[in-house]
């Protein structure tokens, strides 16, 4: 596919703006190649699809086929890969924005994307997608219930495993603001340290 479109992109400094850009399409370069006779960097769609109709560099005219396209420095690759994008569907409503590296997975499960249901925003099966009228919203739903209430319980049980908290103290635990966790934190801590001194004194029989 061809480049990101660069107001897509948050923060974008003019050092990138310039030097990121695919010399054809004159966005950011996506999945970058070098031509080895300029130094210049293209999209590998955009490169490849030129070379397909003609035989010379786009940037200097030179005698350029695929076998002389190189893989751009790692240096590159990682400032492309930490650069802060905007979905790819931000136009349908989605606010999230994420480094370009994290672009491809975010896109796969986007509520905003075309793979959900614009009523129930269940993801859509593959099975279900050339025949949307299979689709069911009270059953996706119902499924998504039953792994959130899976979820829920495998919570619990961590956090059964993690604080010793009781089953029926749970609900009342996990209301608690941080604030409150952090004080009866406290409040644990300096029980233990007085039940330690308690230890001690009965050990000196001095209790």
């Amino acid at each position: 596919m061809p480049g990101f479109p660069s107001e897509r992109f948050v923060n974008l400094s003019e050092w990138e703006r310039n030097e990121l850009l695919c010399s054809i399409c004159q966005d950011v370069v996506n999945s970058p190649l070098v031509a080895q006779c300029c130094l210049q960097t293209f999209c590998r769609d955009c490169i490849h699809e030129w070379l397909n109709v003609r035989n010379t560099c786009p940037y200097d005219r030179s005698i350029l086929n695929t076998t002389q396209l190189a893989k751009p420095p790692r240096i590159l690759l990682n400032i492309l890969a930490k650069l802060e994008i905007r979905c790819d569907f931000a136009s349908n409503g989605c606010q999230e924005v994420l480094k370009l590296e994290e672009l491809s997975q975010h896109s796969l499960k986007c509520y905003f994307g075309s793979g959900f249901c614009e009523k129930c925003f269940c993801l859509i099966s593959e099975s279900d997608e050339s025949h949307k009228s299979v689709h069911n919203c009270v059953q996706s739903l119902l499924q998504l219930n039953r792994k959130s209430n899976q979820e829920i319980e495998s919570l619990k049980q961590t956090l059964l495993s993690n604080t010793g908290v009781t089953d029926d103290q749970i609900g009342d635990y996990m209301l608690l603001d941080v604030n409150q966790y952090k004080s009866l934190m406290n409040e644990m801590k300096a029980l233990k340290e007085e039940n330690a001194i308690t230890l001690e004194r009965l050990e000196r029989q001095e209790y």
